[in-house]
């Protein structure tokens, strides 16, 4: 790895940046990781996803609104109940 950042925004904004990785506080994944869906980044999360029912449901909506899915292999949810099918 050559290039990597801790600037969200920055890394979003930035079209060469096609992967966001997130491995950061559990209280802050579903904020990120959906951010990341919008600015149609491929998204891989480590566990946990989300501690909430409502939050699972709040990034599934948005990856079903945006288009996105497991066939599509744009977004890769690892390690969470509410994500294996």
């Amino acid at each position: 790895m050559t290039r990597w950042t801790t600037d969200l925004k920055r890394a979003l904004d930035n079209q060469e940046d096609t992967i966001y990785f997130d491995s950061g506080a559990t209280g802050q994944c579903e904020q990120n990781v959906m951010q990341a869906i919008a600015a149609g980044k491929h998204t891989y999360c480590e566990k946990p996803l989300a501690t909430t029912l409502f939050e699972i449901a709040s990034i599934a909506a948005l990856v079903v609104l945006c288009g996105l899915g497991p066939e599509r292999k744009n977004w890769d949810l690892w390690a969470s109940p509410w994500c294996r099918g």
